[in-house]
């Protein structure tokens, strides 16, 4: 419990005193831009729970300084981007937990809510709670952030033309926020003043 700030102290906290797996013995400092927001601290190594999954020996950073404006509503941040995205070369969460084979499936979903506050995350496969019809993988076009391809945009079955030559994509679970180009996202906004707006 090092960060004493008013966005730490309302939410739980990890106490490396309450460990009996932690380790600081290659301890480093680190500092983290991310979407909206910047943390630093430093490095240290604990056997994380997620889930039911048990993941030994997990590269963990605890925060000492965090930006107030944008990380208040939760307790941590799990880097789920490709590990050159690491910034001291850490093994991420979802790389150690396919290293380790304690995963069914070596695949994570994300299920966001319409109320725009509350999420799930599901390691090792997916529900079917969560969705209807068939999966559609995309292949990824830059194995540094998710990268794709995207050859059009629908709304309600019905193209939008933001997209005529094809365009990239990257798809974040870090941020809510979209960013288009200048011309996508006038036709976009044309056509979903609502949403835009």
């Amino acid at each position: 419990m090092t960060c004493d700030q008013n966005s730490c102290q309302n939410n739980p906290q990890y106490v490396s005193g309450d460990s009996e797996t932690f380790d600081d013995s290659q301890s480093m400092d680190v500092r983290l831009n991310y979407g909206s927001g910047y943390l630093s601290g430093y490095e240290f190594r604990d056997t994380v729970w997620v889930q039911n999954l048990e993941i030994p020996d997990q590269e963990l950073a605890e925060v000492i300084e965090q930006d107030e404006g944008s990380t208040t509503n939760f307790s941590c941040l799990i880097g789920l981007g490709f590990p050159e995205l690491a910034p001291n070369g850490e093994l991420m969460l979802f790389d150690n937990m396919m290293q380790q084979g304690v995963l069914a499936e070596n695949l994570f979903t994300v299920y966001y809510y319409n109320d725009n506050i509350h999420s799930d995350i599901i390691f090792g496969g997916l529900s079917r709670e969560y969705y209807e019809g068939d999966i559609n993988y995309v292949n990824v076009q830059e194995r540094y952030h998710w990268n794709i391809r995207i050859d059009d945009f629908l709304v309600n079955g019905e193209s939008i033309d933001a997209c005529p030559n094809g365009c990239q994509g990257l798809v974040d679970t870090g941020t809510l926020l979209n960013t288009y180009e200048p011309d996508q996202y006038d036709s976009i906004r044309e056509r979903m003043p609502d949403v835009v707006d």
